[in-house]
């Protein structure tokens, strides 16, 4: 089975590889050595992209159904179009972090305002209750 997740484009020549044998198919003679590498050239940019498994799929579609050239491409797409629009939107979004660390809660100055408040409210408390508290914490109310 073919990695779903591939979306590494095939290589001209692993597309060469799987084209040709479709073009021979259904070329005749009437083809020439350079009009096929024209409709090679063509097809190549016309699938721009496509993963090697899909293009294999595709090919063997075309393979036994297409009877001329102009219809190898179609044939391909067809066969190969959902799950190669399902790879592209897959690959699209993000993939969540199994092992992140939630992100830090926002704190606003309001907030900050008042829990620096609170601090320093129960540093003068404790100071009362405690009177070496000052030399412990190194200064008044913790400040150095």
């Amino acid at each position: 089975m073919a990695d779903i997740n591939d979306l590494d484009p095939v290589s001209r020549a692993e597309f060469a590889n799987e084209m040709t044998p479709c073009l021979a198919l259904t070329s005749g003679v009437g083809m020439t050595a350079a009009d096929q590498r024209v409709w090679l050239s063509a097809a190549y940019r016309a699938l721009d992209g496509i993963p090697i498994a899909l293009l294999k799929r595709g090919c063997d579609a075309a393979m036994k159904t297409a009877d001329h050239p102009s219809k190898i491409v179609p044939t391909i797409i067809k066969e190969i179009r959902d799950d190669w629009d399902w790879r592209k939107k897959f690959a699209k979004r993000p993939r969540p972090m199994l092992d992140a660390p939630d992100p830090a809660p926002e704190i606003s100055e309001a907030e900050r305002a008042n829990v620096s408040q609170s601090m320093a409210t129960l540093l003068a408390r404790m100071a009362a209750t405690a009177p070496n508290l000052e030399t412990i914490l190194g200064g008044k109310n913790g400040s150095t």
